[in-house]
C-alpha cells in the first residue's frame, strides 16, 4: 500500500498508474489536502488517461481511493490532526513533515490505521513529497509545544 498526499492528484495518479502496470496488488491512497473526492478522481482519471495515450499502454484498473475526512479548515490552514501528526513523525522518528501536504496525509494514515480501514501489520510506504520549507516559517514552537 502506497500512501501519499493528493492536492492536485498528479502524484497520485503517476503512483496509481505505476502500481497498476508493475505491481497490481498495490493499493495507492490519496489524502485530499483540500480538493473533494469527486474533483479529484476527475483529475487522476484525466492524467491516467494522458499516460495511457503517452505511454500506449492500456490502464488496468480504474477504482481509486481518496480520502477528504483530513483536510481540516482547508488548503495551507493548520488542522489539529496535522499539527498532532507533525510532531509525533518529528519527535518519534526524527522525520520533519510540513502542515498543509504530508502532515495531513500522515494523519489520515494513523486514523486509518486506528479505524482499521488499514490493517495493522500490512505494508504501508507512506510518500513523503516535501514542503518541509514550510515547517521552517512557522518556527520552532510548532515541534517544541
Amino acid at each position: 500500500m502506497l500512501i501519499v498526499a493528493g492536492g492536485t492528484a498528479s502524484t497520485y495518479a503517476g503512483l496509481h498508474f505505476g502500481a497498476a502496470q508493475l505491481s497490481p496488488q498495490t493499493q495507492v491512497v490519496g489524502i485530499s489536502v483540500s480538493w473533494p473526492k469527486e474533483k479529484l478522481a476527475e483529475e487522476a482519471s484525466r492524467l491516467v488517461a494522458s499516460a495511457e495515450v503517452l505511454l500506449d499502454i492500456s490502464h488496468k484498473r480504474e477504482e481509486f481511493w481518496f480520502e477528504t475526512n483530513y483536510i481540516g479548515p482547508g488548503y495551507a490552514r493548520l488542522s489539529e490532526g496535522a499539527l498532532a501528526a507533525v510532531r509525533f513523525a518529528a519527535r518519534q522518528e526524527g522525520v520533519l513533515l510540513d502542515t498543509t501536504y504530508t502532515g495531513k496525509a500522515f494523519a489520515g494514515l494513523i486514523d486509518l490505521v486506528g479505524k482499521g480501514r488499514i490493517r495493522r501489520g500490512s505494508t504501508v510506504v507512506f510518500i513523503h513529497t516535501g514542503g518541509m520549507p514550510e515547517l521552517f516559517s512557522k518556527g520552532p514552537q510548532l515541534i517544541d509545544a
